[in-house]
């Protein structure tokens, strides 16, 4: 599991009731645009790079915002793995020197990769899977995942540094715009 943290520093000692009130409230706006904004530049990131459809990749993306007591905001990415079935998953024949041999294709890291073995299943709630057996009866068996989520994370080295520092200045130029429009709100006037 990854997790990013963005979080403006201000010292709120020296300010008044109702200039503090101002500035917390734009450090909580500015936090909660900001993490919304890294939360879609990762999902997309990560639906490019892995080639899962955006709907199962946002599953996974949790966001904590920020509020007045909690001057951080977080986006926590769950590394369990996508269901197999999500990588574009058909039944397939190979016909090898020993015979034709059946089993599952899926699209992972940009090509099909053959599943010997596995097959294509609905259960009663309706959800479909890809299984394979785990013994030689027909019972019992275990649906398949795919870990590229953490590995696509990991083998990126430079990618969330390089999101985090989108992130602070996103959050530095949201800011000024929040803190304008709440020193407007709560004393009247603009600055200058």
């Amino acid at each position: 599991m990854a997790e990013i943290k963005i979080e403006l520093e201000k010292n709120f000692d020296n300010l008044g009731p109702r200039m503090r009130k101002v500035v917390e409230r734009a450090t909580v706006r500015s936090l909660n645009i900001a993490i919304k904004s890294v939360r879609s530049q990762v999902q997309k990131a990560i639906t490019e790079g892995v080639g899962v459809k955006r709907k199962d990749i946002i599953k996974r993306l949790w966001i904590f915002p920020a509020d007045s007591g909690r001057l951080e905001a977080a986006l926590n990415v769950n590394g369990a793995g996508v269901p197999l079935f999500k990588f574009d998953a058909k039944r397939t024949k190979v016909k090898t020197t020993r015979g034709v041999r059946y089993g599952v294709t899926a699209m992972i890291k940009g090509g099909r990769t053959f599943i010997p073995g596995g097959f294509l299943a609905e259960m009663k709630s309706g959800k479909v899977g890809v299984f394979e057996r785990t013994g030689t009866d027909r019972l019992p068996i275990r649906q398949m995942f795919s870990n590229e989520v953490t590995d696509f994370l990991k083998n990126n080295s430079g990618f969330l540094p390089r999101i985090k520092d989108d992130a602070n200045r996103k959050l530095q130029q949201n800011f000024d715009r929040d803190y304008l429009f709440y020193y407007r709100k709560e004393f009247g006037t603009s600055l200058g």
